[in-house]
């Protein structure tokens, strides 16, 4: 692995002429700059390792994650189709060509190559536990457990922890639990990534066979290996970070700002050709923004985006790069800027919305929904980009949220590592939905606030409150949520529970962890309070 930390090396292979650049200090170039979010640079040096070897497959399924990084999916999958030539010609990059596939969201690609590496003896085994993983991410039980029974007598333990998934799934709870527990006693106690993922699948396990105390105890193990560890530090200062450009800077803003803002950006809108409406839909993870979300997708005049980077690439990040190049605080950046930065990012947030998502579709929406929980912490940066965007802001008891987030399987990084405690995941809590608080009777946006326990009361009645909020008429495709759901991929972490009807065994969930939660409640009770939950 490159070490990919000196900004200096950066510096200094950008200002040198691609083509007198030497080959492995081109390729240290073209990962440093992807490792700092730079893939279009990345492309262009991957572009030049291709002038001098059009053979290498490697450079094609290193620029298919670029151009996937900057929602280009159509030159992304170009890039990966090239590699299947390849590929006929040199069988070991299937499995390579899989995983890159998988990384892009191509989920039939990457079952296409996964079939041609079945078919060769050494790669048969692991081919049809990856196949198997796959359809159990697509939500195609039967044909994971068809991929399984091909390798019955020769199991790994890679293809038990998906079988012991799949038994889960189909809630045989006390056989997975079975399996799991014999899994993680054989385990080799140094891949602790493995037997991190085996305790959390074990803690889903016991927590929907009703062993809490078992699940919180698993829940524990899992997390324990991440902490402390060197990407546990990395997560920890990008944390920090982003932490010290938002704190505070809902509350530091005022109505007068927020008029203002909208004003400038429909001066500037008013210069865009303007065919799709944009809204989005914000909330903490866990509080129902993806139930919300499949039902509002439903609809024939809305398409949504599911957790993409688009807002990230397009407003987020040129924001604070800006703003790390100035001595000013992001609050001032932010409120000093002119048309132009406002004018490119709307652009640009456009281009990549149809670039991505609506180059797929054969009519054209009204409504595009970015629905994206890690955006709720950029509340102020919506307000100041997009203030004409109206807003569906999802609730839900806080209890359950933290709850529900603490369960969540996370690696590391500076997302997850919010819920690699409870502690964490309150303290997350309160800083996220502090700032909606802080900000929502100021907006000049459109919003409206759902709870997750009403639509599991009404769901109907919800989602017609809601598709009336963003200017629509309810519609008959809105009624049969499932169906529209079973043909679309859902790449959320609750994917799993996506296709399910609308349960009410997820409500006032927090009880079963009581003792997880207690010495934290002082943290918690002004929002259950404000939000109007029971105490």
């Amino acid at each position: 692995m490159i070490c990919l930390g000196s900004s200096n090396l950066s510096i200094y292979f950008m200002a040198k002429s691609l083509k007198k650049l030497e080959d492995d200090d081109l390729l240290v170039a073209a990962f440093t700059a992807m490792q700092t979010n730079q893939y279009m640079l990345a492309v262009q040096h991957f572009k030049e390792v291709l002038r001098r070897d059009p053979g290498d497959p490697f450079a094609h399924l290193e620029m298919a994650k670029c151009y996937f990084s900057v929602d280009d999916p159509d030159k992304a999958v170009a890039c990966v189709k090239k590699v299947f030539t390849h590929a006929k010609q040199d069988p070991t990059l299937w499995l390579q060509l899989a995983n890159v596939c998988q990384y892009i969201r191509q989920y039939s690609l990457a079952i296409k190559a996964l079939k041609e590496a079945e078919l060769i003896a050494e790669f048969r085994q692991v081919s049809l536990v990856r196949q198997a993983e796959i359809y159990e991410l697509s939500n195609k039980l039967t044909e994971a457990e068809t991929a399984l029974e091909k390798i019955k007598n020769s199991e790994t333990q890679a293809s038990l922890a998906i079988h012991a998934k799949l038994l889960k799934r189909r809630e045989n709870y006390k056989e997975a639990a079975g399996v799991l527990e014999e899994l993680i006693s054989k385990a080799n106690k140094d891949n602790v990534v493995f037997i991190s993922s085996l305790q959390y699948e074990l803690a889903s396990v016991y927590d929907k066979h009703g062993h809490f105390t078992k699940a919180a105890e698993a829940l524990e193990k899992a997390k324990s290996f991440h902490r402390g560890t060197d990407a546990y530090k990395i997560a920890e200062r990008g944390r920090s970070g982003v932490t010290n450009i938002l704190s505070g800077l809902c509350k530091q803003l005022d109505d007068t700002t927020l008029e203002r803002w909208k004003n400038e950006a429909e001066n500037v809108s008013s210069n865009l050709s303007n065919s799709h409406k944009h809204s989005f839909l914000l909330g903490h993870p866990r509080s129902g923004t993806t139930l919300i979300e499949q039902v509002l997708d439903a609809h024939p005049e809305v398409i949504s985006a599911d957790e993409t980077f688009m807002f990230h690439n397009t407003v987020w990040m040129p924001t604070v790069l800006k703003n790390d190049q100035t001595e000013t605080h992001f609050s001032e950046l932010l409120n000093n800027l002119t048309k132009n930065p406002i004018r490119i990012a709307r652009r640009e947030y456009k281009l990549h919305w149809e670039r991505s998502v609506l180059s797929k579709l054969s009519g054209s929406p009204s409504l595009l929904l970015d629905k994206n929980p890690a955006l709720t912490t950029r509340l102020a940066v919506i307000a100041r980009f997009f203030p004409d965007a109206p807003i569906v802001f999802a609730l839900r008891d806080p209890r359950d949220v933290v709850i529900s987030s603490y369960m969540q399987p996370v690696g590391v990084n500076d997302w997850s590592i919010n819920w690699l405690t409870i502690e964490e995941a309150v303290d997350y809590y309160c800083f996220t939905m502090q700032m909606w608080l802080d900000i929502r009777h100021k907006l000049v946006n459109p919003w409206i606030e759902v709870k997750y326990e009403d639509c599991v009361s009404d769901f109907e009645g919800q989602a017609k409150r809601v598709t009336q909020h963003l200017g629509l008429e309810w519609s008959q495709s809105q009624e049969d949520v499932q169906q529209h759901i079973s043909k679309k991929a859902v790449f959320s972490p609750t994917y799993a529970d996506v296709g399910k009807a609308v349960y009410s065994s997820s409500v006032a969930r927090w009880k079963n962890y009581k003792e997880l939660l207690n010495p934290h409640l002082d943290k918690l009770m002004p929002f259950i309070k404000e939000f109007g939950y029971e105490l």
